[in-house]
């Protein structure tokens, strides 16, 4: 089922602000209001995820799903907490049993209500082949496991800026979300 943790409303005076410029801190706020949906089988890739997202003190609502074929109605029941799904950014294990990450991709890509939803694969594979189906199956951007704090909020804070320019823009056509996005692995640039 579905395991909320963090706050519904972040308290600004958590965050760390030591040395952080303007930019900066706009960049940090606008982490703190993602909701983190993470789809995993595994439990401890689950808890070492959500402790890298805390320790440098930027909460967020962190959400796992253990079933990948449970996403919808967990996003379903965000939304009836009253929870923007516009703040909503997926991570999406690749190797799961029953439904794989592709898949579920995929079937992220065709919903109504969710397919503009960030979506960022997490895989433990650096291998071309995975990170080119992913591409394909419309992912946002790619993380290698195991990844840094730096490499997680890099590629995070990617994806927030291009959805979020993409959702403002409203001549933006659906197809725009891969023209635009500019695809990455832990956080560095790769060929479209």
């Amino acid at each position: 089922g579905l395991c909320v943790s963090g706050p519904t409303s972040t308290p600004r005076s958590v965050l760390d602000t030591t040395g952080v410029g303007t930019k900066g801190l706009k960049a940090m706020a606008e982490l703190t209001e993602s909701t983190l949906v993470m789809v995993d089988d595994n439990i401890d890739e689950i808890f070492l995820t959500r402790r890298l997202v805390r320790r440098d003190g930027i909460i967020n609502r962190f959400v796992s799903v253990k079933k990948p074929e449970e996403i919808f109605q967990s996003l379903d029941e965000l939304c009836q907490m009253g929870i923007d799904k516009q703040s909503f950014v997926i991570l999406l294990d690749i190797n799961m049993p029953r439904v794989n990450g592709f898949e579920t991709l995929r079937r992220i890509r065709t919903h109504s209500k969710y397919q503009d939803v960030p979506v960022i694969m997490l895989s433990a594979s650096k291998s071309e082949e995975d990170i080119m189906e992913a591409e394909e199956a419309g992912c946002d951007g790619y993380i290698v496991k195991p990844f840094s704090s730096e490499e997680f909020f890099s590629e995070l804070q990617n994806v927030r800026r291009v959805k979020k320019k993409i959702f403002s823009d409203p001549h933006a056509e659906t197809g725009a979300a891969e023209q635009t996005a500019e695809k990455a692995v832990n956080g560095k640039p790769i060929a479209a």
